[in-house]
């Protein structure tokens, strides 16, 4: 059975992209637009990984990193932030999360980090 990864983006056309890039590599996917979304997702399927951007309507990044890491059931949930504002790099720092690239970032990077934080 294949990893479920979330992949939280506003911007459908990336989500497309990542989700037919973790496809081809072997990984399921489950899509959210949003940070509500994102916890909705998180609760139903529980995925092994979150992509995420930061800038997001209804509930953005830095609101959805608090929820899931002050959550003790999601706490550990491996994070990759993609985001095309640098300013969130120290923020994602004393957040511990996995990786943070700045967009623009090509899928297979995605699926690199994907690999090395879910198989080491």
């Amino acid at each position: 059975m294949s990893q479920l990864i979330l992949i939280v983006d506003d911007d459908a056309e990336l989500r497309n992209i990542y989700r037919h890039a973790l496809e081809r590599a072997g990984y399921s996917t489950v899509e959210a637009a949003n940070g509500i979304e994102a916890l909705q997702t998180i609760e139903a399927y529980f995925p092994a990984l979150v992509i995420m951007d930061m800038a997001m309507p209804k509930m953005g990044g830095s609101e959805l990193l608090e929820k899931i890491q002050g959550n003790p059931e999601t706490a550990a949930l491996p994070i990759i932030i993609v985001t095309a504002r640098p300013e969130y790099r120290d923020m994602a720092g004393e957040l511990a999360v996995a990786r943070f690239f700045l967009k623009p970032v090509g899928p297979n990077e995605i699926v690199e980090a994907i690999d090395e934080i879910l198989n080491s």
